[in-house]
């Protein structure tokens, strides 16, 4: 879906899956009964890849979006609430005023995203990355929630501490 535009889309209660998994509803049951481990690997193995999208308000509450990758994509305002977006390669994804709260954003990437303005109330952002270009809402606490900055391979920071 690398490309694509869904400026004004409703992904609400949208789950997606790469081609030939079960449907969620087996999917949860199968996943729920292996191992941590072997959990991330089926999960990111139904990665959703949504690359450089234009999805300005698009509507992805409570969205079923575990390890999927939204690198680059413009996401201004658009409405996450409650969706699982754990593992989430978020890097450079505009989310300026998007509705994050109650969001699963364990262990996703944060690299160099906008996160100004954006509603996080609820939002679980514990061992996800971000770093020194990472623009946060006012109202989140870096230290207190679990992040941890980190330095991508092949990025130049200039002019960060």
């Amino acid at each position: 879906m690398g490309g694509a535009q869904f400026t004004g889309a409703d992904f609400r209660g949208a789950q997606f899956f790469v081609r030939g998994l079960e449907q969620a509803s087996r999917l949860f049951g199968s996943v729920a009964a292996t191992p941590p481990a072997e959990q991330d690997r089926i999960l990111r193995s139904a990665g959703t890849k949504i690359r450089g999208a234009f999805g300005a308000r698009a509507d992805f509450q409570d969205a079923f979006l575990p390890w999927a990758t939204f690198t680059g994509s413009q996401l201004e305002a658009s409405n996450f609430r409650g969706a699982n977006l754990r593992g989430a390669v978020l890097t450079g994804t505009n989310l300026k005023s998007a509705d994050l709260r109650q969001a699963d954003l364990r262990r996703s990437e944060l690299g160099a995203a906008d996160l100004t303005g954006a509603l996080v109330e609820g939002a679980v952002f514990r061992r996800a990355t971000f770093d020194c270009y990472t623009k946060w809402p006012a109202s989140v606490d870096v230290d207190g929630v679990g992040l941890r900055e980190v330095r991508r391979p092949g990025v130049v920071y200039r002019d960060c501490p």
